[in-house]
């Protein structure tokens, strides 16, 4: 069975955004920034949002926001789903499951 990364990457749910950070963070060397393509690893960066209909379901805000990465080299706002569709869905998957059991410790 073939994974749509697009349409796997906007259904996610979060439970608050430090799992957005951290998620991002264990991602940094594999996900590139659209505007300059740097990985996120090799330049500063920082994430945003702003409450949005269409955005990802944050559980702790009660509310979908959307969700962006800006990047200070360039200074491009990354949308979230542009990064995250660069990873394997399983990839993904799987450190959002390990984030989640840490964070149940």
């Amino acid at each position: 069975m073939v994974i749509d990364r697009v349409e796997f990457v906007r259904g996610l749910e979060f439970k608050n955004l430090c799992e957005v950070v951290e998620l991002i963070k264990r991602l940094e060397n594999k996900i590139r920034c659209v505007g300059c393509y740097k990985k996120l690893s090799e330049v500063p960066y920082m994430l945003s949002y702003y409450r949005h209909k269409d955005g990802w379901l944050v559980i702790d805000a009660e509310e979908r926001l959307w969700l962006y990465v800006i990047c200070c080299n360039c200074k491009y706002q990354n949308a979230l789903w542009k990064l995250l569709r660069q990873v394997e869905p399983i990839e993904i998957f799987r450190i959002l499951e390990k984030i989640r059991s840490q964070s149940n410790k």
